[in-house]
């Protein structure tokens, strides 16, 4: 049998206000899913040339996950 993952990305970005010096910041939140089922335990990797090494996290018992705090520019997901 095949399986089908379906990941969906929310990619956040903000900049603070209240620090006129503070650098603006990314968030990619995302939910993995298999035949419409979640999956919780994943572990999700993020990669960028803008990123210092790696993020890693895992999903929750919903399937969800967030890696905040990220350097704006463009990710590679992996789960």
């Amino acid at each position: 049998m095949t399986k089908r993952f379906v990941v969906f990305l929310v990619v956040l970005a903000a900049a603070s206000t209240a620090l006129p010096q503070s650098i603006p910041t990314a968030t990619i939140i995302g939910r993995v899913t298999a035949d419409g089922a979640v999956l919780p335990g994943v572990t999700i990797t993020v990669t960028s040339p803008n990123l210092q090494g790696t993020r890693s996290t895992v999903t929750t018992q919903t399937g969800e996950y967030i890696v905040p705090l990220l350097p704006p520019g463009n990710y590679t997901v992996k789960y």
